[in-house]
């Protein structure tokens, strides 16, 4: 898609770097620790002959720019743009506006479905996590019951004493 709008538009135009930069955001979804080095402004070594080459820090993606949602955002940020091109015309259908249209409508239903199944997963693990509560408070219980009943040193203390829940 990038390459079809610097095809049309000319690779300095505003629009090729809207698009750059959102492009950028939607490849780069590594976190490193170490920052990488990256070429600036000054991309290509034939344009810059025999001048050093500067380079800047690459900031590291934080969590929430690597979520589904924020992807799929950047995707439609990106159909957004290219369909404000009145003469944005791809050779593959893939690429094509509609498709893309399409294809952005699909995944946004795909992480709303994945959401509301997460959504239903978190609180089906709240509740398994209060009755295992529930279950070690019970069981705590009946220990202590025993032990008061039949004393500390006695059989029936020493075979559930030792049991873990």
């Amino acid at each position: 898609m990038k390459n079809a709008v610097i095809s049309q538009y000319g690779k300095k135009s505003q629009e090729v770097k809207v698009l750059k930069r959102i492009h950028n955001r939607m490849q780069f979804n590594k976190v490193s620790n170490a920052p990488d080095l990256v070429p600036s402004e000054k991309e290509n070594a034939e344009e810059n002959a025999g001048e050093p080459v500067e380079t800047v820090q690459k900031k590291p993606v934080n969590h929430a720019e690597k979520t589904f949602g924020s992807m799929a955002k950047n995707l439609s940020d990106f159909v957004t743009m290219i369909a404000g091109f009145n003469s944005y015309q791809p050779g593959i259908d893939e690429l094509k506006l509609e498709n893309l249209q399409t294809y952005l409508s699909y995944i946004k239903s795909l992480n709303d479905r994945v959401a509301e199944k997460k959504t239903k997963l978190t609180n089906i693990k709240h509740l398994r996590k209060e009755q295992y509560d529930e279950l070690k408070d019970r069981g705590d219980r009946i220990k202590f019951y025993i032990k008061s009943k039949y004393g500390a040193n006695s059989n029936e203390y020493k075979q559930v004493r030792s049991m873990l829940l």
